[in-house]
């Protein structure tokens, strides 16, 4: 396509605003963004071609405008590559911000590998020789004592990892703490015990175990404390190494890393962990013997770790009953989980509690109000867990927007006449104020 799929300026203006309005509901109701790299979602098209509220000629118009955005993408992306001097993560911030995507450095530094020759792009990006100029040492050195990872530090100065990490060395800088990593010394547990139980759903869900040790990656906190708690009430570790991964994306949080690094733990947690085929992936069997309140206990650390709870309006259009559109809420809780076998088996956990689920794609949905006040009483999300930014209830935690749903059953089932009239509605729910 040469040009815009609309010669008329206004018509253009409503599309794409359009457009830009369904990708934001797109990553409210699925928490997923809605490009792969700088190309635009299969899944978010289908959602268009799908949607019950636009009209056939709309959607053809959103779906033509949705290939020429794609150009407007790499057309931009080609610029800034060809055409200045940014680096890749500048190039990044810029093509996100103005195309209200999340594209990663690596889409980036992939596409312009395509356009310009691997040779050259190195060139490109990372000049030959390029070294750290003096007045930049003191900079380098606060930043990386602040937490930004030598990595981090690469990208911003347009230099190989391996220059920042001589200069912090000879500098007399102290690593980010990893430590002697065969040599953690562990006291493994003498029988599977609750607290084992919830470190291994934890790691299950949120965690990652290789034959040198185990790592957890979350943008809650909270989670990064129950994990080193565990790790101490159940193997006597003291001794953690923790980093700050900050993405250069806006629309997403900063993640906080925890690490254990020990051959032996990675023996033992072995045992039960092996996410190496996840079509077949299993739990232990001995989650299926634990008491209620224990099993309770591990959901909790399971939802904690990768659940969500949706609380937002739904535009509907029912001929036989309105006359026009009306908003309607959207309440459920849900599990991600794409491995067939897991869901099956965190089902049949989730059900052992008398909580009614259903298995969907990737993840595992609780509705009705009777099942999720049962979940409300018998699991629940920990205290602290983040909403996933740019969001409605990003200034909230899970467990705050769970109790807000809870209280909306207090309210006869109704439909709004917009969008706005429904969110007024729902932050009315909230204890504390919600300002987006």
């Amino acid at each position: 396509m040469i040009g815009p799929p609309f010669r008329v300026p206004e018509t253009i203006r409503l599309i794409n605003h359009k457009l830009i309005e369904l990708m934001k509901e797109y990553t409210e109701q699925t928490g997923k963004k809605t490009n792969l790299g700088l190309k635009i979602q299969k899944k978010f098209k289908e959602l268009i071609r799908n949607k019950l509220s636009l009209e056939k000629n709309e959607k053809e118009r959103l779906l033509e405008y949705c290939d020429y955005y794609e150009e407007l993408i790499e057309k931009a992306a080609v610029s800034q590559i060809l055409f200045s001097d940014k680096s890749v993560r500048d190039i990044t911030r810029y093509i996100n911000k103005k195309f209200e995507i999340s594209a990663s450095n690596n889409a980036v530094k992939a596409f312009a590998i395509k356009i310009i020759h691997k040779k050259e792009c190195s060139k490109r990006f990372n000049p030959t020789g390029r070294k750290i100029l003096p007045k930049q040492i003191t900079k380098i050195i606060h930043k990386y004592n602040k937490g930004a990872s030598q990595n981090e530090l690469a990208k911003e100065y347009n230099v190989s990892q391996s220059v920042i990490h001589e200069c912090l060395k000879k500098e007399g800088v102290e690593p980010h703490g990893h430590g002697d990593w065969n040599k953690t010394e562990i006291t493994p547990p003498q029988e599977f015990t609750p607290d084992l139980a919830k470190l291994i759903a934890l790691i299950m869900t949120e965690g990652s175990l290789n034959e040198r040790g185990v790592r957890i990656d979350n943008t809650s906190y909270a989670l990064i404390d129950e994990f080193k708690n565990l790790m101490k009430r159940n193997f006597q570790i003291d001794s953690f190494s923790e980093m700050i991964r900050k993405d250069n994306n806006p629309n997403r949080k900063k993640c906080y890393i925890c690490a254990v690094k020990s051959v032996e733990l990675a023996r033992f947690l072995s045992d039960y962990i092996d996410k190496s085929d996840y079509q077949k992936a299993t739990l232990p069997k001995e989650f299926f013997i634990l008491s209620e309140k224990v099993i309770g206990e591990v959901l909790r650390i399971a939802f904690s770790a990768d659940g969500s709870v949706s609380l937002f309006p739904r535009k509907r259009y029912q001929r036989e009953r309105y006359e026009r559109e009306r908003w309607f809420i959207r309440k459920q809780v849900e599990l991600s989980c794409s491995s067939p076998s897991l869901k099956d088996q965190w089902r049949n956990l989730i059900e052992s509690l008398g909580i009614r689920c259903r298995v969907d794609i990737n993840k595992l949905t609780i509705s009705r109000e009777e099942n999720i006040i049962k979940f409300k009483e018998k699991i629940d999300f920990m205290d602290g867990i983040s909403i996933q930014k740019n969001t409605l209830w990003e200034d909230t935690t899970r467990r705050e927007v769970l109790d807000a749903l809870i209280k909306s059953y207090k309210y006869p089932r109704m439909g709004f006449d917009s969008k706005e009239q429904a969110l007024r509605f729902l932050k009315s729910l909230f204890k504390k104020s919600i300002s987006n």
